[in-house]
């Protein structure tokens, strides 16, 4: 017993020494990629925006654009996979402060408005009241615009994701992200919060991503002491939700201790 017992506690070791390796390869990896792409981002906005003097031919200008979204599209996807192998290995420090839900809800709506727009797609604000949350600000952003991302993705031309915040009876905040679009098989609801895992729905609808936004998403709660759930059906759409321990309860006073 006591030989199966050490075996076990070897095995966590090995593994957590190969998590911990795949993380440093990862967060190296992906600073070595911002380098060129910061580059092929500024000189293709120089380009498009014709600062040095006109092109000669439109069909360059057009390629140039581009260029600078797809470069800007990459950089967003290693920004990701930085934040998220930093967040996971407890290399990021959390700037927690009070928050009020429904202005951070506003603000990633508007920054996510351009890419609903182009897919057909409506965000809706809802707003109840002035919920308030402790938690930090850039990370709950970052983690608002890939979980409204996507939603847009998966909502079909004509669709509607919605926003909304509430207080619980504790004073908890749920910050709930809903939309009609394809939605999640019950089969895959155990698995969707692993990093990396794609579901069927992004074959169904080919859209393109890294896997990363709901396991992002799991990881910034379960440092804040909160929780994620994620309820959905085939055809009929998903909601998830986030539920933010209330500020100054145990909860949330462990999950800083914890820091």
């Amino acid at each position: 017993m006591r030989e199966e017992v050490e075996a076990k506690e070897q095995a966590l070791r090995e593994l957590e020494r190969a998590n911990m390796v795949v993380s440093d390869f990862l967060d190296n990896i992906s600073h070595e990629l911002r380098t060129p792409l910061n580059a092929i981002i500024g000189f293709s906005e120089l380009i498009h925006g014709e600062l040095l003097g006109g092109l000669a031919n439109e069909k360059y200008k057009e390629y140039s654009g581009d260029i600078l979204q797809s470069g800007q599209h990459m950089l967003e996807l290693v920004n990701n996979l930085l934040y998220f192998t930093r967040l996971s290995a407890g290399r990021i420090e959390l700037k927690r402060d009070n928050v009020v839900a429904c202005e951070v809800l506003n603000s990633a709506a508007e920054a996510s408005r351009r890419q609903a727009n182009e897919a057909d797609v409506r965000i809706v604000v809802e707003e109840d009241g002035q919920p308030l949350l402790h938690a930090d600000m850039a990370g709950l952003l970052r983690i608002l615009h890939n979980l409204l991302d996507n939603a847009i993705k998966f909502s079909w031309p004509g669709g509607e994701v919605l926003l909304k915040a509430v207080t619980g009876r504790d004073g908890a905040c749920e910050i709930c992200i809903r939309d009609n679009g394809v939605g999640i098989p019950q089969t895959e609801l155990d698995t969707v919060l692993l990093p990396f895992r794609r579901g069927e729905g992004s074959a169904r609808k080919a859209t393109p991503g890294t896997g990363l936004g709901l396991s992002l998403a799991k990881v910034f709660m379960d440092q804040h002491g909160g929780s994620i759930f994620i309820d959905s059906a085939e055809d009929k759409g998903t909601l998830v939700t986030l539920l933010f321990p209330p500020p100054g309860s145990d909860k949330a006073a462990k999950s800083i201790a914890a820091e």
